[in-house]
């Protein structure tokens, strides 16, 4: 990568960060619940940046918590709660509560239908991942 695509993609990170930081301040104002779906969806693009970073202990920690707050609200086909479940087995790499983590979530995007095909696919490739490809798909 240029030089130039470094500072623009670190600028980009640095705007997105801001941008949650607003929604955050946003969700406060209007008083929403700690278990708010709406919460849960900040939370996971929070953890969406912290391994955009490199950040991947933080990421995990921060899906666990998206993913628990996602929980609350939605059906075990939620296609949020899906997302979320699938980002988390990505970040952890490897090992069995990876493998259930995507395995729910393509459950989720099966029981969905088709409109969720590619993201059911993506859930399937790394179920049918060696475990050594897991890791590397963080």
């Amino acid at each position: 990568m240029a030089a130039g695509g470094g500072r623009r993609r670190r600028g980009d990170l640095t705007r997105a960060e801001a941008v949650l930081q607003q929604t955050r301040r946003a969700q406060d104002e209007a008083g929403f619940a700690p278990d708010n779906a709406y919460r849960g969806l900040e939370l996971r693009l929070h953890g969406d940046l912290r391994l955009a970073r490199g950040d991947v202990a933080g990421a995990k920690a921060t899906y666990r918590r998206a993913c628990a707050t996602l929980a609350v609200p939605a059906s075990p086909h939620d296609p949020e709660l899906a997302a979320c479940r699938l980002a988390l087995a990505r970040a952890l790499g490897q090992g069995t509560e990876a493998q259930a983590l995507a395995r729910r979530a393509r459950d989720a995007y099966r029981a969905l239908g088709e409109g969720f095909a590619a993201e059911r696919a993506e859930a399937q490739a790394l179920l049918d991942a060696p475990a050594h490809r897991l890791a590397a798909a963080q």
